[in-house]
């Protein structure tokens, strides 16, 4: 794996494999473009909270793991929405390359409060999986708009508190959706 420069309040990867620890980068923004093989984002308690993650690389992984690590975060996979800044920065052709997956791991009460994942347009597989019973994916949004004719997104609440108790939403336009494990049944769905 290959490290990406940091510029600024912006960390940046266009090519290669990237691997942005948050406790060594400053990671409040990260745009991966879709000239990258990977980007992988590792970030600890309060490392990424409010961050902004723009992800186009072939295979995009951001794990948070401890308390509010990724709390108020919006982590954009694919396409960014119109409406986002980064389009006075970036061109649209940066982010509408190919995508094979897309994977969000939230572990110890990682992104309790008004998260949001956004997974839009040319991408395989897109998934959040929310791995203990310490709220972390609570009061926090999935959306997930995927075109491929055989793409999948889906949402893994392991425990019952996983997802929050009733506070959590996931919306999805996809040939295949799913939500699994103990904490579902709590989720606001509309697939």
């Amino acid at each position: 794996f290959s490290f990406a420069i940091q510029c600024d309040a912006q960390s940046i990867c266009t090519t290669g494999d990237c691997v942005f620890d948050c406790s060594q980068h400053d990671c409040t923004e990260i745009v991966c473009t879709d000239g990258a093989d990977s980007c992988t984002i590792l970030c600890g308690s309060g490392e990424c909270y409010g961050s902004r993650f723009y992800l186009a690389a072939t295979v995009n992984t951001v794990e948070c793991d401890g308390s509010n690590s990724c709390k108020l975060g919006a982590f954009f996979c694919g396409q960014p929405p119109p409406t986002s800044s980064i389009w006075s920065q970036w061109s649209p052709h940066s982010f509408d390359g190919h995508i094979d997956e897309c994977t969000f791991r939230l572990s110890n009460n990682a992104m309790a409060d008004q998260g949001l994942i956004r997974c839009y347009h040319d991408i395989d597989v897109c998934q959040v999986y929310a791995l203990t019973v310490a709220d972390d994916f609570k009061v926090s949004q999935f959306e997930c708009e995927l075109s491929p004719l055989h793409a999948q997104c889906s949402l893994y609440c392991q425990h019952a508190k996983s997802c929050g108790s009733g506070t959590t939403s996931f919306a999805c336009m996809a040939p295949y959706c799913s939500c699994a494990g103990d904490g579902c049944s709590v989720v606001t769905q509309s697939i």
